[in-house]
């Protein structure tokens, strides 16, 4: 896959992510509650939706930035790689906590295992483009 193409890719994935993200931190902020019927988990005293639109915020800046001229694309998604590796030691530490303490979701699976599988996808995704050309 090309860096380009790669990029675009997960421009939208990193959007998607920080709508959903932002979503949560919103609701939670404003309700003190997770806005999805769940119980928020907590890292290092605050939300773990906060970090998580935080990284999910970084891959897309660093997405959006391969479109101005003269960027790095290579660095640019070395840097996603590395975020969104972040992203899935983090979701997915928190999804195996709420997946061993079930409960009724709103959205049938715990809120941090969709920013996994968002996470992963940009993962494997950058991973491709960075062994693409251009």
């Amino acid at each position: 896959m090309e860096k380009e193409t790669a990029l675009k890719y997960v421009s939208i994935i990193s959007l998607i992510g920080v709508l959903f993200a932002g979503y949560l931190s919103v609701g939670t902020l404003t309700a003190g509650k997770c806005p999805m019927n769940g119980e928020c988990p907590f890292f290092l005293g605050y939300p773990a939706c906060y970090f998580g639109l935080a990284m999910f915020l970084i891959i897309l800046i660093a997405s959006l930035m391969s479109f101005m001229p003269k960027q790095d694309k290579g660095n640019l998604i070395k840097g996603n790689l590395v975020v969104s590796f972040m992203g899935i030691l983090f979701s997915g530490y928190f999804s195996i906590t709420e997946i061993m303490n079930p409960r009724e979701y709103s959205l049938i699976l715990p809120t941090c295992v969709y920013a996994l599988m968002m996470y992963i996808l940009a993962f494997i995704i950058s991973l491709l483009g960075l062994r693409g050309k251009k």
